[in-house]
């Protein structure tokens, strides 16, 4: 299997360097991107919970443990909630 430069890309920043570790949460911003549904797989293979936000892209939708809209009052605590 083949990841390409989106799956690198989101294997290297949750694997290597956010150090995603079983039972912590994986917020995805913008879910929507070509990096996105990589990240929410990658989270969830690492044994991570995956929060996505994401206006229309259905893939990372799917996959995520949860969904918040853009403009959600949700997700300015989700933001700025610490790690």
């Amino acid at each position: 299997m083949t990841l390409g430069f989106a799956g690198l890309a989101a294997w290297y920043a949750l694997a290597r360097r956010a150090r995603l570790r079983p039972g912590q949460e994986g917020r995805v911003l913008g879910a929507g991107g070509a990096i996105g549904p990589f990240a929410v797989q990658i989270a969830t293979i690492l044994g991570a919970t995956s929060v996505v936000a994401a206006a229309r892209n259905p893939a990372a939708k799917s996959a995520a443990d949860r969904v918040v809209g853009p403009g959600s009052p949700e997700l300015t605590t989700l933001v700025l909630r610490e790690p």
